[in-house]
């Protein structure tokens, strides 16, 4: 799958970490964080996409989620500004997402 975004200089690709089509809304996957702390908060999760949404909570690395809404365009300059909902959470940046069985990411 391949998402392109719009930002002040103009609509470019955006980098996908895995070739199966997730997120995407009613799938399910996990969250994916590289050379995170075991134990650590690892990605948050907020009460609106973007960074001005308050952190609700947050994910550790491995931890399951599946989407239901989204995606959404937030520009930041950390990310690729693509935000989805999780069931029962709130919104991460999909740069924290992955299709478990085909990324090899462990």
């Amino acid at each position: 799958m391949t998402y392109v975004v719009h930002d002040a200089a103009g609509w470019r690709g955006a980098r996908s970490q895995c070739p199966a089509v997730f997120p995407a809304v009613g799938q399910s996957g996990m969250v994916w964080l590289g050379g995170v702390t075991a134990g650590s908060c690892g990605a948050n999760v907020r009460s609106s996409p973007g960074p001005t949404g308050k952190v609700v909570s947050c994910l550790q690395h491995h931890t399951g989620v599946s989407v239901d809404g989204g995606p959404t365009y937030v520009p930041m300059s950390s990310t690729d500004g693509i935000w989805w909902h999780l069931a029962g959470k709130g919104w991460m940046a999909d740069d924290f997402l992955i299709y478990p069985e085909t990324c090899g990411c462990d």
